[in-house]
């Protein structure tokens, strides 16, 4: 941090990190029944169990920074940026830069009144990069039972895809932050848009391909809303307060383009179960339409 003569004050920061994930999953379950009826043990299975196990394994290197800019005590810039590079997506893919700004003007320094004791106006933009879940990526066979002593593979039922790309979050928001008579009323108000590109997502496909669905880069869904929180303080005394928070907020989700490479896909199914609802995507409405 360095302050210049009292009025400009600088502070930054650099940094990196690796985070690993690791996830060990083992279940089983009977094959034939039960041996003795009632007594629900693996090890109490008719014919030989069935016992998995799966590992995913994730690993994440980054490096980011930071810049903060204040004028005075009324002015603040606020400046980040982020690089990572995920084990999940295509060596020619797995870096992807997230930056944001904000802006921030405490209006109420130029002025004293004894109704207004803080007024802030803010302004924000921010972009944020996602990766895949773990093995999305090469599709390879999986093992079944041995066909009498012999080992079997079969190919999986999901397509996974060399060529994914980041998810990408891009968002702004205006907000303003009011306190009146010494902070015993307080409003904060902020009005947000926000885009997501390149969702990755399991899209269902026909089985005559070999597979019921494979793992693509689609769609632009839209977030748009508010949110406002009202805080009063009826009761204030040396040992006790008394804290009233409101809350309410809308958000409006809507899906602008499924895939651009492919106009004719304007529908995708989320989950689809034979004979019921299902949950869907379609262009032009939010995402999880029933």
């Amino acid at each position: 941090r360095y302050v210049f003569n009292e009025q400009l004050n600088v502070t930054a920061f650099v940094g990196g990190n690796k985070r690993w994930t690791s996830l060990n999953r083992s279940y089983g379950s009977t094959r034939g029944g039960l041996n003795v009826p009632g007594l629900y043990r693996v090890q109490n299975s008719l014919e030989r169990p069935d016992v998995f196990n799966t590992l995913n394994q994730r690993e994440v290197e980054s490096i980011f920074g930071g810049l903060t800019l204040g004028w005075k005590s009324w002015l603040y810039l606020d400046l980040t940026g982020r690089n990572d590079w995920s084990s999940t997506l295509p060596e020619a893919n797995n870096s992807y830069f997230y930056p944001s700004a904000s802006l921030s003007f405490v209006f109420s320094e130029f002025f004293k009144s004894n109704v207004l004791t803080f007024g802030k106006l803010r302004l924000g933009w921010a972009k944020v990069g996602g990766d895949a879940d773990p093995y999305v990526i090469s599709t390879v066979y999986s093992s079944n039972d041995n066909f009498g002593s012999n080992p079997s593979f079969t190919v999986p039922n999901t397509l996974n895809n060399l060529d994914l790309k980041p998810e990408e979050t891009r968002s702004q928001e205006i907000g303003i932050d009011l306190r009146f008579f010494d902070s015993r009323i307080g409003i904060d108000a902020t009005y947000y848009t926000g885009k997501t590109l390149n969702q990755i997502i399991p899209l269902g496909t026909t089985p005559t391909t070999g597979y019921t669905r494979q793992f693509i880069n689609a769609g632009e869904i839209e977030n748009k809303g508010y949110e406002i929180s009202l805080n009063v303080v009826p009761i204030r005394m040396k040992d006790f307060s008394w804290d009233i928070t409101f809350n309410v907020g809308k958000n409006t989700n809507k899906i602008i383009e499924l895939n651009a490479d492919d106009p004719t896909l304007t529908n995708i199914p989320i989950i689809n179960a034979p004979f019921a609802v299902s949950l869907n995507a379609f262009e032009g409405q939010s995402f999880g339409t029933i």
